[in-house]
C-alpha cells in the first residue's frame, strides 16, 4: 500500500486515531432489522485494550512494508492474541492516514443478506468519518439499499472518490463464524473487485476457504501464523511484568 508513510509512526503513536484508543467500531444489526432500511442499530464496541497489552510492533511493521498485499491473514488457535495484534495494526492504518472498517463475525452472519448488510454499514461509516463533500455523514441511511443487489451497492461504494484519496482497509475478526460457502464466496468477491489501495484482513482459528494458494502465487497474501505470534521468553517475562504493574 505505497500510500502509506513510512512505518515508522507505528502504534505507540501519541497522534489521535479515528475512534477510541484504536478499538474497532463493530458494527452488526439485530436479525430483525436487516432487511430494514434506515433502521440501524450498530453493535456494542469491542472492548479497549488494557494498557497493559503486550506491544506486537514489530509484526505491524512488518505488515505495513508488505506494499502489494491484497489479504493479511492472521490465523492461530485461541489465546494467541489475534483480535489484540489486529486492533493495533488497524491504529496503526489510522496513524497513517488510512480509512478502516471493522467487523466482528458471529453466527449470525451465516446469513448472506445480513452478512452483506452489516458491512456495507461497516463501509459506510468509514466513508462518513472522512466529512467530505462527497459523503456527508448524514448520508448513512440504507434507502438505496434494494434497489441494486448487495454486491454491486458495496462495489458502488468502493468506487468513491475516497477510496482513491487513501487506502481502505477491511478487518473481518472471528472469521471462523462463517460456515455458508456461500457468505464465504462473497470475500472472495470482495478480494476480486477491490481497488489496488484496498486490502482485508482476516482473523481466525485456521485457514479459511479461499483461494489462498493464488494470493501466495501473486505475493499478495500476509501470513501471521501460531510459530510469530507465540511469545518469546525475553517477550513472556515482559508481559508478565507489564501485567503485574497494571494491577
Amino acid at each position: 500500500m505505497s500510500q502509506i508513510s513510512s512505518p515508522a509512526r507505528l502504534i505507540n503513536s501519541a497522534e489521535p486515531v479515528l475512534g477510541a484508543a484504536g478499538a474497532p467500531s463493530a458494527t452488526k444489526l439485530a436479525p430483525d432489522q436487516r432487511r430494514h432500511t434506515g433502521n440501524v442499530r450498530a453493535k456494542p464496541q469491542a472492548q479497549r485494550e488494557r494498557r497493559s497489552t503486550f506491544s506486537r510492533e514489530q509484526i505491524v511493521e512488518r505488515i505495513l512494508f508488505e506494499d502489494s498485499a491484497r489479504l493479511v491473514l492472521v490465523h492461530a488457535p485461541a489465546g494467541y492474541g489475534k483480535t489484540v495484534l489486529m486492533r493495533q495494526l488497524r491504529a496503526s492504518y489510522q496513524c497513517h492516514g488510512a480509512l478502516t472498517a471493522w467487523v466482528s463475525l458471529d453466527d449470525s452472519d451465516n446469513d448472506s443478506a445480513g452478512f452483506l448488510h452489516s458491512l456495507t454499514v461497516s463501509i459506510k461509516r468509514a466513508l462518513a468519518r472522512t466529512r467530505n463533500k462527497y459523503f456527508p455523514v448524514h448520508a448513512l441511511g440504507d434507502d438505496d439499499f434494494d434497489h441494486v443487489s448487495a454486491m454491486e451497492h458495496i462495489q458502488s461504494l468502493m468506487e468513491r472518490p475516497e477510496f482513491f484519496d487513501a487506502p481502505f482497509v477491511l478487518f473481518l475478526d472471528n472469521f471462523d463464524a462463517l460456515k455458508v460457502s456461500c457468505v464465504i464466496e462473497h470475500v472472495t468477491q470482495l478480494l476480486d473487485f477491490f481497488p489496488p489501495q484496498a486490502r482485508i484482513v482476516i482473523g481466525a482459528r485456521s485457514e479459511p476457504s479461499i483461494p489462498l494458494g493464488q494470493l501466495r502465487a501473486h505475493g499478495q497474501l500476509v501470513e501471521v501464523d501460531t510459530e510469530e505470534l507465540r511469545l518469546t521468553d525475553k517477550e513472556t517475562r515482559e508481559f508478565l511484568r507489564n501485567e503485574c504493574d497494571a494491577v
